[in-house]
């Protein structure tokens, strides 16, 4: 409730609360959850493959009797199939549940929350919304993120960063004051940049202020720094310094891409799996580019195109997720729409008995659009994570001329007008005046060739320079 209203007070004003409680250690402020599930990661990413198995059926038996007994929407799954939690005794008895998909929680949507607890612990999330229509639901209040700053700093830990004292350079979604190219986050110990205006003297400041600072952690979309890189190349103006990793999240690495930002940064390229449900997560090994998937994370599943367990590597096959951090609206065996192999490397170098993914498919494609002074904006910065969707069916961006963006909506049942100002206004934050915005009505939107819808429909040239097909979608 504060930080709503933090957020709709004075930008002054939000500053001067923002220093005030930045005094508190950060360390601190991560609050006794995380420090809880830090701590059992240290541990437990050790364990034996039959401890990590006991651990997952303890957590998932937890899950099963909460949500029969608190989850109206489950009540009747196990009730249709004469099931109780019970039931559920081995990994292979979860198939004895039903997939959930998007649409099943859409359909079911106020059946799916836990009637034990309270409004106010609930959290309002959204998916981006890359395949044309959000999915909306609900987390944890504060325990959700504690729960998922664990498992990411766990990850990090394996290329240098150190929670307590890293520092981090932020080149992803965040909306900046007019005219500064970057800020300081004193709560997040980050400096954050502007990413939607990365023209060349843009740039050259960017680099300038890297430069400077000589943070040593870049959190930023594989586009995103692939276009800087890209202009490193060109110009032959980089870093005078070698930073320990860029953290690069959110979407494919696309072939080429990660040893080119490699070769003009001159340091490891770090990258990880997972999504806004917090079903699944996996990140990198320090001694490779494959996954290792945390098991204390949830529960992940490989199915093929007829929904039957894949269990071999180098099959590829959809990702299936239960995850075991929101009791206030539970995924079980909830269907990601994105796609991996298992990996064939069961020893890894790095000695933890984590499963591994060999890769993985279907995260938010690198799609660019152009504006008219040349520069490029990713379509990832634009996701829009927010509740200024919850009136449109679906959307996608369309772009045939430079400088010109549509924004196609296929309206739901109470869009009214004040859902187009709303939109309008939000997304004109990002694109700025070098994007002319244009919002079109459709009846639908036709999907790709592979059957899935695509966020961005673009039919300019905008690759990248690597001398690899690196932003080739595959579709």
């Amino acid at each position: 409730m504060l930080s709503q209203l933090l957020k709709k007070s004075p930008e002054s004003f939000q500053v001067i609360a923002k220093n005030l409680y930045s005094i508190i250690p950060f360390n601190v402020r991560l609050g006794y959850n995380y420090h809880r599930i830090y701590d059992l990661l240290q541990q437990s990413q050790w364990w034996s493959s039959k401890q990590h198995e006991e651990y997952q059926m303890m957590q998932l038996t937890k899950l099963l009797n909460h949500a029969y007994q608190n989850v109206p929407y489950y009540r009747k799954v196990f009730d249709e199939r004469a099931l109780k939690p019970l039931n559920i005794q081995n990994f292979n008895d979860l198939k004895l549940l039903p997939f959930l998909t998007k649409q099943t929680i859409l359909d079911n949507f106020d059946d799916m929350i836990a009637t034990n607890i309270p409004e106010k612990q609930r959290y309002y999330a959204t998916t981006g919304g890359t395949t044309g229509q959000q999915l909306k639901f609900y987390i944890h209040r504060n325990l959700s993120s504690q729960f998922e700053w664990a498992f990411m700093f766990s990850q990090w830990q394996r290329v240098g960063y150190d929670y307590k004292s890293s520092k981090r350079l932020v080149l992803r979604n965040n909306i900046l004051p007019e005219g500064k190219l970057w800020v300081y986050d004193r709560l997040n110990n980050s400096l954050i940049f502007d990413p939607f205006h990365l023209s060349d003297d843009n740039i050259r400041k960017i680099i300038d202020k890297m430069n400077e600072v000589k943070i040593d952690f870049i959190h930023t979309y594989p586009s995103a720094i692939t276009i800087i890189c890209e202009f490193i190349k060109k110009t032959n103006y980089g870093l005078k310094y070698k930073p320990k990793a860029v953290l690069a999240s959110s979407e494919n690495v696309y072939p080429g891409q990660r040893e080119f930002v490699e070769k003009y940064l001159e340091t490891r390229f770090y990258s990880w799996y997972g999504h806004s449900e917090q079903l699944i997560l996996a990140g990198e090994c320090e001694h490779s580019n494959e996954y290792h998937i945390f098991p204390e994370y949830g529960i992940t599943e490989i199915v093929d195109i007829n929904n039957k367990n894949i269990t071999e590597p180098n099959i590829k096959g959809e990702l299936v997720g239960t995850g075991f951090n929101n009791y206030i609206m539970p995924f079980i065996r909830y269907k990601t729409d994105d796609w991996a192999t298992y990996s064939e490397d069961v020893n890894c170098k790095c000695k933890r008995n984590y499963k591994k993914l060999k890769s993985v498919d279907g995260r938010w494609l690198q799609e660019m659009i152009l504006t008219k002074s040349g520069n490029l904006i990713s379509i990832t910065a634009l996701n829009m994570h927010s509740d200024i969707f919850d009136h449109v069916k679906q959307f996608q961006f369309y772009q045939d001329t430079k400088g010109i963006c549509q924004f196609n909506i296929v309206k739901g049942e109470n869009y009214s007008d004040c859902d187009e100002k709303r939109i309008y206004t939000e997304l004109k934050k990002k694109l700025g005046d070098d994007i002319e915005l244009k919002i079109c009505y459709k009846d639908s939107i036709a999907r790709a060739k592979s059957g899935k819808y695509r966020f961005l429909d673009q039919k300019l040239k905008t690759g990248f320079d690597t001398g690899e097909s690196c932003c080739d979608s595959g579709e």
